[in-house]
C-alpha cells in the first residue's frame, strides 16, 4: 500500500494546460493499475492515462474537457510510495456515461469505480472523496438501483451514510 498521502498545491510536475491529443503519444501502459482488475482497455474507455517519467508515475482522469483542452481533471504522482493528489475543477460523478443504465454500483474511489467497470458493472464515483457527495446528485440516481461499494473504513462507512441519508 502507498504510505505516504499529501496534497500538491500546485501542478509543478505538469502542465497547466493539458491537450486531450498528446495524451495517447504519453500513454504507455505498464500494468500498473492491474493489480486492481484494471485493463488499458477500461482506462483508455473511461478517460484515464497512466504514464511514467523519470521514475515518476502518473495516472490522469479526465472529467471534463472543452475542445481539446481538459480543464477538469485529477492527476496522481506516484514517486516511490509517496503519492500526491491535484484535483483540478469541481467535484463530479464520474464517469457521467454509467449513468444511462439503471443497475449502478457506487464507489468511494476512482480506482475501485474503474474496477468495478473492469468487471463488467456499472461504477460511478464522486471526484472528491468518500464524504463529498451531494445532495443536487440525487437525481442523476432517481429510479436507479445503487449499490453503495466504499471502503470498510471510518471514512468509508461515514461517507457510506451519507449518501443513504441523501438518496433515501
Amino acid at each position: 500500500g502507498v504510505t505516504g498521502v499529501q496534497t500538491c498545491a500546485l501542478p509543478i510536475c505538469f502542465p497547466v494546460t493539458i491537450v486531450a491529443e498528446y495524451l495517447d503519444d504519453m500513454f504507455k501502459w505498464d500494468g500498473y493499475l492491474s493489480d486492481r482488475g484494471i485493463t488499458e482497455k477500461v482506462c483508455r474507455n473511461n478517460e484515464c492515462w497512466v504514464w511514467t517519467l523519470n521514475g515518476i508515475r502518473y495516472i490522469l482522469i479526465n472529467y471534463g474537457q472543452r475542445d481539446d483542452i481538459i480543464s477538469h481533471y485529477k492527476i496522481f504522482t506516484y514517486r516511490g510510495e509517496a503519492k500526491t493528489t491535484l484535483t483540478r475543477g469541481y467535484s463530479t460523478l464520474y464517469p457521467w456515461t454509467n449513468l444511462k443504465y439503471r443497475d449502478i454500483v457506487l464507489c468511494e474511489g476512482e480506482y475501485d469505480c474503474l474496477s468495478v467497470i473492469a468487471a463488467g458493472y456499472h461504477g460511478i464515483t464522486n471526484t472528491a472523496g468518500a464524504s463529498t457527495f451531494k445532495e443536487e446528485w440525487v437525481w442523476a440516481l432517481s429510479k436507479k438501483n445503487i449499490f453503495i461499494i466504499y471502503d470498510n473504513d471510518l471514512a468509508g462507512n461515514n461517507g457510506r451514510d451519507r449518501v443513504i441519508g441523501i438518496v433515501s
